[in-house]
Parts: structure tokens; sequence; C-alpha cells
């Protein structure tokens, strides 16, 4: 049982504390965690194409592509919260390469910091390409600027490279939402397709938050044509 509790256990947000009740509470973890885990079995579905490289976006405390599920895979983990990565830190786990930034500070003149950043990750790994294979991205884009992410993120995603992505509109932590998240999942693919990428496969399930049954979950798997 203990083990169980440690899994969904985060650093700084305690389940003792009261501004965690009905967002960050045991219940509300293990929704979170089904939900991503939902992209999971797509991502092996793919794995053939997954290639070497692979960033994941907004891992938070449970990465969905890590070394026991996909060995042999050199990984990059992006997020902003720095008791994520510290936590990821910690894990030491082999082939993993940590990468901190906002995603809402990827434009204008933060862009230079963001792709050098990028870069660098991957000379760590000792890559000789500036392009990732492959691209994993959760539950993120309610948080961000996610149109012109989607053209940005694209200039780092190798020619015929995979995306993996998921997402709930409106779901998740409403006081830290983009005025310019997604407004439906309609509008997410169009915006994919304007973008450039090609639509490989897509589903919309029902989400794992009953109070959200109105809002479908997306999953989509793109390429970089």
């Amino acid at each position: 049982m203990a083990k169980k509790q440690n899994k969904i256990e985060m650093p700084k947000w305690s389940l003792s504390d009261a501004g965690c009740i009905g967002l960050l509470d045991r219940p509300s973890r293990k929704r979170m965690i089904a939900s991503c885990r939902r992209l999971l079995p797509y991502i092996r579905k793919y794995r053939c194409s997954l290639g070497e490289m692979i960033l994941e976006i907004g891992p938070f405390f449970d990465p969905l592509v890590t070394p026991a599920r996909f060995p042999h895979k050199t990984l990059f983990y992006l997020d902003k919260e720095a008791h994520v990565l510290k936590y990821l830190k910690n894990k030491r786990m082999r082939n993993t390469h940590l990468i901190a930034h906002d995603l809402n500070r990827i434009y204008g003149n933060n862009y230079p910091e963001f792709k050098g950043k990028l870069l660098k990750a991957l000379k760590r790994a000792n890559s000789n390409s500036d392009h990732f294979d492959s691209i994993v991205i959760s539950q993120v884009f309610n948080y961000i600027d996610y149109k012109r992410f989607l053209f940005r993120i694209k200039k780092f995603l190798k020619r015929g490279g995979m995306m993996f992505f998921n997402n709930v509109t409106n779901c998740g932590a409403e006081h830290l939402f983009s005025k310019k998240r997604p407004r439906s999942v309609k509008e997410t693919i169009e915006v994919f397709m304007v973008a450039g990428y090609q639509i490989v496969e897509k589903r919309t399930l029902k989400p794992v938050w009953k109070e959200f049954k109105k809002r479908n979950q997306l999953i989509l798997i793109a390429k970089r044509p």
C-alpha cells in the first residue's frame, strides 16, 4: 500500500497541504496520471518509428517515456518546474537529459535562449543532429500559446519525425490557463494541419475526470513531412 502512495507523492505539493485539496489531492493525482498514460499505448504502437532521440515536454513527476519502458533510447525531459526537474534528476535514470525552460518564453528575444538549451542538450547526448527524432507532449497545451508553439517546436523535429500529443481542453489548474489555449478538439486538429504536420492517427476519448465528461480527450499522432 505504501508503494502505491509514494507513486503519486509530489515534492512541494504535499497531500497534507490544504491548497492541494480538489486540485492535487490523491484522487486528482490518480486521474492526472491515468489521463496522461492513455497516450502510452500509442507511443508503444509506433515504437519502431521513434528513433533514438526523444524529447518529452512537460513530463511532470510521471514521464511517459522512460528508460525502463523504452530501453536503448536517449531521452530528454523539458519542464519549467524546478521541483519536477530535481525529482527527475534524483531518480538517476540512465540516458536522460534535463532541460529547464518555460514554454511561454520561446518567442522573440527569448527564442535564442530556448534554441541554445535544446542544442546544448543534444550535444551533451553526443548527437550529431540538431533535431529530435520524436516529441511527446501531454496535458500541456492549456497553459501555453499552443499555435505559436507548434510552429516553433517543428524546427527541432526531424523530417519524418513523430509527435505524440494528448490534451483535454480546459482541464487542469484553471488559474494557470493561457488565454491562447485550445478551445476545442476540432480547433486543435486544424491548427496541427495549418502548422504543417501530417496527421497519422487521432482518437477522441471520454476523459477520466467525470466532472469534465463533456470535454473529450484528444489523442493525436502527427508527423513532420
